[in-house]
């Protein structure tokens, strides 16, 4: 099967479609139409926010969806979905569906602004390097305990992957690894 090229810069959205370069897009969901559980951004169709692989893509107006069927068969004829124009996706079936923004939340560390033109008053620095003023003596280096608990909530809720996901994925790598580890071991011992 000839895969056709996606894409490769947000430059190619066409004006029409009424999308923004850096924005992103979800398709509204409706009682009997096709269910599209991801959103655009920069002319490419995501399911998951970790943004690694596209299942769609925009070729001018058109809206070519890659996921196929169980059987294997393209969901739409030939991945054609549909086109879009003014933020309106109309399904190869007639079916008319509204494309809204999808507010992003970005979690910023105050460790992450720029530093400004006077180091002087900025205490990091000097707490970096393992020095501490007068006024930092006096000061609590950690945050109280319903602080710190209070920020990782809200790390957790503002970032792609929930913490038990990334703790199951880690899990099952080090026991494939173990696996792999007395599978070889055995091995070696049935050899001698």
């Amino acid at each position: 099967m000839n895969t056709p090229e996606t894409p490769q810069s947000h430059s190619l959205i066409d004006p029409a479609t009424g999308m923004k370069p850096g924005e992103r897009y979800q398709i509204e969901q409706r009682e009997g139409a096709h269910a599209f559980d991801g959103f655009f951004l920069d002319g490419k169709y995501f399911l998951e926010a970790d943004l690694l692989t596209a299942v769609g893509w925009l070729e001018g107006q058109r809206f070519i969806y890659d996921r196929v069927q169980a059987s294997g068969e393209p969901e739409f004829a030939e991945r054609h979905a549909g086109d879009i124009s003014e933020l309106r996706l109309t399904l190869v079936d007639g079916t008319l569906l509204k494309l809204t923004p999808l507010e992003v939340e970005v979690a910023v560390k105050a460790d992450d602004e720029p530093a400004g033109e006077d180091t002087a008053q900025d205490p990091a620095p000097a707490q970096a390097a393992g020095l501490a003023s007068d006024e930092d003596a006096e000061q609590p280096t950690q945050p109280e305990p319903d602080q710190a608990s209070a920020q990782q909530q809200d790390q957790a809720k503002s970032h792609p992957c929930p913490a038990s996901t990334t703790v199951q994925v880690l899990a099952a790598a080090g026991a494939a690894l173990l696996v792999g580890v007395a599978t070889g071991v055995a091995l070696s011992r049935c050899r001698r």
